[in-house]
């Protein structure tokens, strides 16, 4: 076997063996976060759950609570359709106002701190999109 080929067998071997550890890492990052949600990723719904259990309701009252969140769902989301473009771009102001100050390598650090918040779950005063 010729030294191209050998070199070019190596190259493909590092390709598999790198998309087999991206695998891997992934999985297991997965798996990680499926164990180790942090709080304001529990959703609502496991929320209201919890508290319907902690109430100890009898089968009527359940029946009774669950027709009360489903009345009043529909208006809750509709109203927070109309507020969250407005929302959203209040928060843009104020962030491109900040960013505005900053030199280059605070603006770096300032989007990096946004982003990291993002990404642990945790509600960043300003939000990129």
């Amino acid at each position: 076997m010729s030294g191209k080929s050998r070199a070019g067998w190596a190259a493909a071997g590092l390709v598999l063996l790198g998309f087999a550890l991206g695998v891997l890492a992934d999985h297991l990052w997965l798996a990680y976060r499926m164990h180790h949600r942090p709080a304001p990723e529990v959703t609502h719904s496991e929320a209201v759950a919890v508290m319907l259990q902690s109430l100890d309701l009898t089968d009527e009252q359940r029946a009774s609570v669950g027709a009360i969140f489903d009345r009043y769902q529909a208006k809750v989301e509709e109203q927070l359709e109309a507020i969250h473009p407005k929302l959203l771009a209040t928060i843009d102001s104020a962030r491109f106002e900040i960013e505005a100050l900053l030199d280059p390598r605070q603006l770096e650090t300032f989007r990096n701190w946004l982003r990291a918040e993002h990404e642990r779950g945790r509600p960043a005063p300003f939000i990129l999109h």
